[in-house]
């Protein structure tokens, strides 16, 4: 989902929404997941 978020996001804007979308709609263990892939993303 982060690789097809960034190929289609015009900016860095709609990037950033894209990983908060991400981030919001995951539960549990997969969020610590998803936190880390986020770290890594955005580095």
């Amino acid at each position: 989902k982060f690789v097809q978020g960034d190929q289609t996001a015009r900016n860095w804007w709609r990037k950033l929404e894209i990983v908060r979308d991400i981030v919001e709609n995951v539960q549990g263990e997969d969020r610590l997941e998803a936190l880390l892939y986020t770290s890594i993303y955005l580095k």
